[in-house]
């Protein structure tokens, strides 16, 4: 190991003792941040509280409500398609796996986290899945049972 690294790795743990209390008041409220808004449906709340305000917050909930569920269609449609003996179920845990993958994510990058967004990615997977039974069930009428 050269002198350099030996320097940068002292100054490094010179830093982090200096800063140890700034780091754990930085994770604590990293912490605290993540539970914030962790009460299932008071996003909903929200987004209702939201659309009765003015054209502009009815647009913006709109165009998120709709967005978190239009975002996980495909994943229900696909994880359908990925697996021969596809149901609901599977599709909708690929989907809440996926979505909570996000959130978690995001939490890390301190973006905002919500659990209703992981209801409505799920959920957006699970109508996914019934667009793909619908899909499936015409294919089926048309061209028979096997194709």
């Amino acid at each position: 190991m050269g002198f350099l690294t030996r320097c940068k790795r002292l100054f490094s743990f010179a830093f982090l003792l200096q800063n140890r209390n700034t780091l754990f008041s930085f994770f604590m409220k990293s912490f605290l941040i993540l539970f914030e808004k962790q009460h299932p449906f008071s996003v909903f709340k929200d987004y209702f509280e939201d659309l009765l305000k003015s054209p502009v917050y009815f647009f913006v909930t709109l165009i998120n409500f709709f967005g978190n569920l239009a975002m996980f269609i495909p994943i229900g449609f696909f994880s359908a398609l990925l697996f021969r003996n596809a149901t609901l179920k599977r599709s909708a845990i690929i989907g809440f796996g996926m979505s909570t993958f996000i959130e978690f994510a995001q939490y890390f990058i301190m973006r905002n986290t919500a659990v209703d967004d992981i209801i409505l990615n799920t959920l957006g997977a699970a109508i996914g899945y019934m667009l793909f039974a619908v899909c499936n069930y015409l294919r089926r009428k048309r061209y028979g049972e096997k194709i």
